[in-house]
Protein backbone atom coordinates (compact mmCIF):
# COMPACT_ATOMS: atom_id res chain seq x y z
CA UNK A 1 0.00 0.00 0.00
CA UNK A 2 1.23 3.50 -0.80
CA UNK A 3 1.81 6.06 1.91
CA UNK A 4 -1.28 8.08 2.77
CA UNK A 5 0.29 11.32 1.59
CA UNK A 6 0.70 9.75 -1.86
CA UNK A 7 -3.07 9.40 -2.28
CA UNK A 8 -3.41 13.05 -3.27
CA UNK A 9 -1.25 15.55 -5.08
CA UNK A 10 -0.37 19.14 -4.29
CA UNK A 11 0.38 19.87 -7.95
CA UNK A 12 -2.50 22.36 -8.23
CA UNK A 13 -2.11 23.99 -4.82
CA UNK A 14 -0.36 27.16 -5.98
CA UNK A 15 -3.46 27.98 -8.04
CA UNK A 16 -6.05 26.66 -5.56
CA UNK A 17 -4.53 28.73 -2.73
CA UNK A 18 -5.45 31.90 -4.64
CA UNK A 19 -9.18 31.11 -4.56
CA UNK A 20 -10.66 33.55 -2.01
CA UNK A 21 -12.42 30.92 0.12
CA UNK A 22 -9.29 28.78 0.32
CA UNK A 23 -7.23 31.78 1.39
CA UNK A 24 -9.32 31.75 4.60
CA UNK A 25 -9.88 27.97 4.78
CA UNK A 26 -7.02 26.17 3.02
CA UNK A 27 -7.99 22.91 4.74
CA UNK A 28 -11.09 22.83 2.51
CA UNK A 29 -9.10 22.69 -0.75
CA UNK A 30 -10.10 19.78 -2.99
CA UNK A 31 -8.62 16.32 -2.77
CA UNK A 32 -6.91 15.77 -6.12
CA UNK A 33 -5.85 12.16 -6.47
CA UNK A 34 -2.28 11.38 -7.46
CA UNK A 35 -3.60 9.65 -10.60
CA UNK A 36 -6.13 12.37 -11.49
CA UNK A 37 -6.72 12.17 -15.23
CA UNK A 38 -4.26 9.29 -15.70
CA UNK A 39 -6.96 6.65 -16.24
CA UNK A 40 -9.35 8.13 -18.73
CA UNK A 41 -11.03 11.50 -18.35
CA UNK A 42 -10.45 13.97 -15.52
CA UNK A 43 -13.40 13.63 -13.15
CA UNK A 44 -14.34 16.10 -10.40
CA UNK A 45 -16.79 14.71 -7.86
CA UNK A 46 -18.74 17.28 -5.84
CA UNK A 47 -20.32 16.35 -2.51
CA UNK A 48 -22.65 18.51 -0.45
CA UNK A 49 -20.68 19.90 2.48
CA UNK A 50 -18.52 19.15 5.45
CA UNK A 51 -20.25 18.66 8.81
CA UNK A 52 -19.45 20.08 12.21
CA UNK A 53 -20.55 18.58 15.50
CA UNK A 54 -23.62 19.69 17.41
CA UNK A 55 -21.58 21.73 19.93
CA UNK A 56 -20.04 23.89 17.21
CA UNK A 57 -21.66 27.24 16.50
CA UNK A 58 -19.14 29.00 14.26
CA UNK A 59 -20.83 27.87 11.06
CA UNK A 60 -24.46 28.52 11.96
CA UNK A 61 -24.48 32.12 10.69
CA UNK A 62 -23.33 32.27 7.05
CA UNK A 63 -21.98 35.82 7.33
CA UNK A 64 -19.92 34.87 10.38
CA UNK A 65 -18.66 31.67 8.73
CA UNK A 66 -17.39 33.39 5.59
CA UNK A 67 -15.42 35.85 7.73
CA UNK A 68 -13.78 33.11 9.83
CA UNK A 69 -10.36 31.63 9.32
CA UNK A 70 -8.79 28.32 10.22
CA UNK A 71 -7.58 29.85 13.50
CA UNK A 72 -11.19 30.67 14.43
CA UNK A 73 -12.09 26.99 14.10
CA UNK A 74 -9.58 26.15 16.82
CA UNK A 75 -11.23 28.62 19.18
CA UNK A 76 -14.69 27.19 18.43
CA UNK A 77 -13.65 23.60 19.24
CA UNK A 78 -13.64 24.01 23.00
CA UNK A 79 -13.75 20.33 23.99
CA UNK A 80 -11.46 18.89 21.32
CA UNK A 81 -8.82 21.27 20.01
CA UNK A 82 -8.56 21.28 16.22
CA UNK A 83 -11.52 18.88 15.86
CA UNK A 84 -13.38 21.40 13.69
CA UNK A 85 -10.31 22.01 11.55
CA UNK A 86 -10.05 18.29 10.78
CA UNK A 87 -13.80 17.97 10.26
CA UNK A 88 -13.46 20.47 7.40
CA UNK A 89 -10.17 19.11 6.03
CA UNK A 90 -11.19 17.65 2.67
CA UNK A 91 -7.93 15.86 2.00
CA UNK A 92 -7.79 14.31 5.46
CA UNK A 93 -11.35 13.04 5.03
CA UNK A 94 -10.55 11.38 1.70
CA UNK A 95 -7.17 9.93 2.64
CA UNK A 96 -7.93 6.30 3.33
CA UNK A 97 -6.27 5.13 6.54
CA UNK A 98 -6.59 1.39 5.93
CA UNK A 99 -8.18 -1.20 3.68
CA UNK A 100 -11.74 0.03 4.25
CA UNK A 101 -13.68 3.20 5.06
CA UNK A 102 -14.58 2.26 8.65
CA UNK A 103 -16.57 5.23 9.93
CA UNK A 104 -20.28 5.29 9.15
CA UNK A 105 -19.88 8.90 8.00
CA UNK A 106 -17.54 7.63 5.25
CA UNK A 107 -20.28 5.58 3.54
CA UNK A 108 -20.23 8.10 0.70
CA UNK A 109 -16.56 7.32 0.03
CA UNK A 110 -17.16 3.54 0.16
CA UNK A 111 -19.96 3.97 -2.36
CA UNK A 112 -17.94 6.27 -4.62
CA UNK A 113 -15.00 3.89 -4.58
CA UNK A 114 -17.26 0.94 -5.48
CA UNK A 115 -18.85 2.97 -8.31
CA UNK A 116 -15.44 3.91 -9.71
CA UNK A 117 -14.33 0.26 -9.71
CA UNK A 118 -17.62 -0.73 -11.37
CA UNK A 119 -16.98 1.98 -14.01
CA UNK A 120 -13.62 0.39 -14.81
CA UNK A 121 -11.15 2.20 -12.60
CA UNK A 122 -8.42 -0.04 -11.16
CA UNK A 123 -8.88 -1.41 -7.67
CA UNK A 124 -6.40 0.44 -5.48
CA UNK A 125 -5.72 1.11 -1.82
CA UNK A 126 -7.83 4.23 -2.46
CA UNK A 127 -9.53 4.29 -5.85
CA UNK A 128 -10.38 7.96 -5.24
CA UNK A 129 -6.76 8.67 -6.19
CA UNK A 130 -8.01 8.66 -9.83
CA UNK A 131 -10.40 11.58 -9.37
CA UNK A 132 -10.72 14.94 -7.64
CA UNK A 133 -13.28 15.66 -4.89
CA UNK A 134 -14.60 18.81 -3.28
CA UNK A 135 -17.74 19.89 -1.49
CA UNK A 136 -20.12 22.22 -3.27
CA UNK A 137 -21.15 24.21 -0.22
CA UNK A 138 -18.28 26.03 1.45
CA UNK A 139 -20.03 26.35 4.79
CA UNK A 140 -20.34 23.18 6.88
CA UNK A 141 -23.71 21.76 7.81
CA UNK A 142 -24.70 20.59 11.27
CA UNK A 143 -23.70 16.97 11.88
CA UNK A 144 -25.98 14.44 10.14
CA UNK A 145 -28.12 17.14 8.48
CA UNK A 146 -28.20 18.73 5.04
CA UNK A 147 -27.14 22.35 4.92
CA UNK A 148 -29.85 24.98 5.12
CA UNK A 149 -28.33 27.14 2.42
CA UNK A 150 -28.78 30.85 1.90
CA UNK A 151 -28.20 33.16 -1.04
CA UNK A 152 -24.74 33.91 0.39
CA UNK A 153 -23.94 30.17 0.51
CA UNK A 154 -25.01 29.72 -3.10
CA UNK A 155 -22.99 32.75 -4.21
CA UNK A 156 -19.79 31.66 -2.44
CA UNK A 157 -20.25 28.05 -3.51
CA UNK A 158 -20.80 28.91 -7.17
CA UNK A 159 -17.71 31.13 -7.24
CA UNK A 160 -15.53 28.53 -5.50
CA UNK A 161 -16.73 25.61 -7.63
CA UNK A 162 -16.19 27.61 -10.82
CA UNK A 163 -12.70 28.60 -9.70
CA UNK A 164 -11.82 24.97 -8.93
CA UNK A 165 -13.13 23.90 -12.35
CA UNK A 166 -10.98 26.61 -13.95
CA UNK A 167 -7.90 25.24 -12.15
CA UNK A 168 -8.47 21.48 -12.47
CA UNK A 169 -10.00 21.56 -15.96
CA UNK A 170 -12.08 18.39 -15.46
CA UNK A 171 -13.62 16.60 -18.41
CA UNK A 172 -16.62 15.64 -16.26
CA UNK A 173 -18.17 17.14 -13.14
CA UNK A 174 -20.41 14.79 -11.14
CA UNK A 175 -22.51 15.92 -8.19
CA UNK A 176 -22.92 13.15 -5.62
Amino acid sequence: MMEHSEQHTTEYDSQLERIPHYERHPQMMPFVGTNYGKHGPKVLLIGESHYLNLKSTIHLDPEVWYETTTADLDRDALDDRRREYWATHTRACLTKKGPTWKKKSFTIFRNLEAALVEAGYPVADNTLRYVAFMNGFQRPAVSRLSIKDTALDRERSAATVQSVIDVLQPDHVICV
